[in-house]
């Protein structure tokens, strides 16, 4: 089963969350502009895909791109890596 991380990153851009999601080797990635919350829907902006190492990396990210911080990680079953639906408990 892939395994997914939502890490809190907070970059000039400004505060936000990216979800990414396990897909080969890379990790299929989108910005949230919240925190994930089982009773809201948001909208998320697709991102180009990110390194694997950012299942289990916390800390300042190069070329001063911010900082970021795990706020959760899990293993999930998906119908297709770009096709992506469901809810955080």
């Amino acid at each position: 089963m892939p395994r997914f991380v939502v890490l809190e990153h907070d970059s000039p851009r400004g505060l936000h969350w990216d979800f990414m999601l396990e897909s080969g080797d890379a990790l299929a990635t989108w910005a949230l502009p919240e925190p994930p919350d089982a009773a809201a829907e948001l909208a998320a902006e697709s991102l180009p895909d990110h390194r694997p190492a950012y299942l289990d990396y916390e800390g300042p990210i190069a070329s001063n791109r911010g900082t970021v911080r795990r706020w959760d990680r899990a293993r999930m079953r998906s119908a297709g890596a770009r096709n992506v639906s469901g809810s955080f408990c």
